[in-house]
């Protein structure tokens, strides 16, 4: 009926999590560098995560890694069909802004991502890229429906970015020099602030447990990045999958 000391285990959610997921990638794409036409954008999307949780989930450490592979295409012609390939890496960390004993959790911090963009018409006949290397601010949302059911979103927008892409579309002597180190080639370019280019990407995911280490995740992306300097790039893409997250 009463007691002195009672002790009972501190049990806390599992604090890493790491997902695979696949899906369906669309947008609409116009490179001035490549070609005055408008394209459409449509294909395969692959996405793996690592995150880590902080002790009482104070904060959040991820990686996150997209691939795309699509086609290219303009009302134009099918002859202008443009192979297109995207792979983007992002890296973040954040830190918990509202108390543990909430249901919700708001996260802000930093994010680095590192995406290269490459456009390839019959077998670089014709061909561009666009390299963006970005550090940003990067705000989480997450809600616990219940104890099985989670949802979330996140926005990421960076404040300055070194940007790479070629002189012309052709090959030209630093691609040509640099062609077996492409470290050399996504690299070589200049560094651009808000004035000139500018990305926001937002993200909504929602989390089904089936055990306590496996879950359904479902999550829909949308990217908006444009360069006003030079040659305008002006890219809108949405990026929609679902995988199996295992938690431990």
């Amino acid at each position: 009926m009463s007691s002195i000391y009672i002790y009972a285990q501190d049990q806390e959610d599992k604090s890493n999590s790491i997902s695979i997921s696949l899906g369906y990638q669309s947008g609409v794409l116009k490179d001035a560098n490549f070609s005055p036409l408008n394209y459409k954008q449509n294909g395969s999307t692959y996405t793996m995560e690592y995150i880590k949780f902080g002790g009482h989930k104070n904060s959040i450490l991820g990686i996150q890694l997209n691939a795309g592979f699509n086609t290219l295409s303009t009302d134009a012609s099918t002859y202008f069909d443009t192979d297109i390939t995207q792979v983007q890496l992002n890296i973040y960390y954040t830190k918990r802004l509202n108390p543990t004993v909430s249901k919700s959790a708001i996260y802000l911090g930093g994010q680095l991502t590192f995406e290269v963009k490459s456009l390839d018409w019959e077998n670089t006949e014709s061909f561009s890229y666009f390299a963006a290397h970005s550090i940003g601010l990067k705000g989480i949302y997450q809600y616990n429906v219940s104890n099985t059911i989670a949802m979330g979103a996140s926005i990421y927008s960076p404040f300055i970015a070194l940007i790479a892409r070629p002189p012309y579309n052709g090959i030209d002597e630093d691609v040509i020099e640099n062609q077996d180190n492409i470290l050399a080639i996504i690299t070589n370019g200049t560094i651009e602030s808000l004035n000139t280019y500018f990305k926001l990407e937002t993200e909504f995911n929602i989390t089904y447990k089936l055990t306590e280490s496996l879950a359904v995740k479902a999550n829909i992306i949308f990217d908006y990045n444009t360069l006003y300097k030079g040659n305008k790039w002006t890219q809108f893409r949405t990026l929609t999958n679902i995988g199996l997250a295992y938690n431990f």
